[in-house]
């Protein structure tokens, strides 16, 4: 956490999740003042850094160069950049690193101490990232603005797989903005009703009917293949009585199949994402993993790869990240 003179506290948890108990108070770094912390992985090394909002509205970047447990941050001043200048938000800033236009590179969103919430698209890499120019957040068509000093998280509080915001404010109401699921829903004469969504390559969604809110009618099933998915309704013939509802069913990591072959190997086949990339491990023991050296490319909603050494270890044992 972060104190109004500018310090970050850190406070280990050395009980359980389901009962923590906070130790005693340890200073990682003094900033300007009005500290605002936020822990993530920077530069993708597996290990805690820290990003702090500032009073005159700079972000700073803290890399940690030792380990989680022992945390060391250099001293010397160094801010998270836009181009080649400081990316400055305006006073207060509060920054939060989520995946905004899911992309699968982290971005920044950050509060201000005029009450609106700005996001910085990443433009460089997950693990090298750089920042384009802002936008302002938007809530039912006018800028969000929760009046003075908001300080924000993103999380998704509904579970709907889209990432909403809460924010406190000076006058210490809590607002909570959730992302819209459906993005349109227009009605054409002779057509239909065209409904559009956002949607995750590879969940599969369910759309339903009714025009009274009590029966429910399944319209259709699609596997989303792009960030928005569309549907038309053409037995809808008056826009004003029909509601619809929408269901998902998310794309969950597993193997479809594994089999070797003698002369040949051991093929993997598992269900992926587009445009994901992923890491093979491989063990003789489940003690001592090993790397596959090529990272493998998404096939589609499918991916398959054949692992050659296997040639004399039928019973090789394998895991697989996603990196992207």
């Amino acid at each position: 956490m972060g104190d109004t003179w500018g310090y970050v506290h850190l406070f280990l948890n050395e009980g359980t999740d389901a009962a923590p108990v906070l130790g005693t108070d340890t200073l990682i770094e003094m900033v300007q003042q009005r500290a605002a912390p936020c822990a993530v992985d920077w530069n993708e090394d597996g290990k805690k850094d820290l990003l702090v909002g500032e009073k005159m509205g700079k972000i700073r970047l803290l890399v940690n160069v030792n380990t989680d447990e022992d945390p060391v941050f250099p001293i010397e001043d160094e801010y998270v950049l836009a181009g080649s200048e400081p990316l400055v938000v305006g006073q207060r800033s509060n920054p939060k690193m989520p995946d905004w236009d899911n992309d699968g590179k982290k971005d920044i969103v950050s509060g201000e101490f005029e009450g609106t919430i700005y996001f910085y698209p990443n433009i460089g890499l997950h693990d090298a990232p750089d920042f384009g120019p802002r936008e302002q957040l938007q809530a039912g068509g006018e800028v969000l603005d929760v009046g003075d000093a908001s300080r924000i998280d993103v999380v998704d509080w509904n579970n709907d797989g889209l990432l909403d915001i809460l924010s406190g404010c000076y006058e210490g109401t809590i607002y909570y903005f959730e992302q819209e699921f459906i993005k349109s829903m227009t009605y054409e004469p002779g057509v239909g009703t065209r409904l559009e969504w956002h949607s995750f390559p590879g969940d599969v969604y369910t759309v339903y009917y009714s025009d009274d809110m009590q029966n429910w009618t399944q319209g259709a099933q699609m596997t989303a293949t792009q960030e928005t998915t569309e549907w038309i309704d053409t037995g809808s013939i008056d826009e004003s009585k029909r509601f619809y509802k929408i269901g998902v069913h998310k794309l969950v990591f597993e193997f479809v199949s594994l089999s070797y072959e003698s002369g040949t190997g051991t093929t993997l086949v598992w269900n992926s994402r587009p445009d994901d990339v992923y890491t093979v491990y491989y063990s003789d023991d489940l003690e001592n993993w090993h790397q596959v050296p090529e990272q493998v490319i998404s096939q589609g909603f499918s991916t398959e790869w054949l692992d050659t050494t296997s040639l004399d270890a039928p019973q090789r044992l394998y895991k697989v990240g996603v990196e992207y």
